[in-house]
């Protein structure tokens, strides 16, 4: 089974007056919902041919308050670099 794991990073203070905590917390929670569907999606029946062992990613997600945005960074583990090649084929799929 696909093992996903999120990481939230936000500042102790947020000076834009447009954001609040409450409103950082909607969004990743939303970008984490939508992260889920899409990575299930694309990665979740996927299986190592040679060990039978599932893809592991890590996402974290980092608010920028001075761009006002989201960055994601994604970091992916595979049992064998045959597998993580597979994984990033899919990863890089349309649709």
């Amino acid at each position: 089974m696909l093992a996903l794991e999120f990481t939230l990073e936000q500042p102790d203070t947020l000076e834009n007056p447009f954001v609040d905590a409450y409103m950082l917390e909607q969004l990743f929670a939303q970008t984490r919902d939508e992260q889920t569907h899409a990575l299930t999606r694309k990665l979740g029946t996927l299986r190592c041919a040679q060990h039978g062992s599932a893809p592991r990613v890590r996402v974290v997600m980092r608010w920028d308050d001075a761009l006002g945005q989201l960055d994601l960074d994604y970091s992916v583990d595979a049992c064998c670099q045959a597998f993580l090649l597979q994984i990033v084929s899919r990863l890089h799929r349309v649709g």
